[in-house]
């Protein structure tokens, strides 16, 4: 899970909403940028969960939907 961490969050109070974003079947955190970015802006702490490996750079050519070690 990565949580998003600017200037807007820093200044959030400890008990502001957060919201989850699930990205699509291929993406990663860095995806969900200017997602995070606008939840910040609205008073919410933004993260998203990254299912395994999804962060990687694919070295074999096979694909797993639920993420693959």
């Amino acid at each position: 899970m990565d949580y998003f961490n600017d200037e807007n969050t820093k200044k959030l109070d400890k008990n502001a909403p957060i919201v989850i974003c699930i990205h699509t079947g291929c993406g990663n955190s860095k995806h969900e940028i200017n997602f995070l970015k606008e939840s910040s802006k609205r008073g919410w702490r933004g993260c998203v969960i990254n299912r395994r490996s999804c962060g990687n750079v694919l070295k074999t050519p096979k694909f797993n939907l639920m993420g693959d070690i």
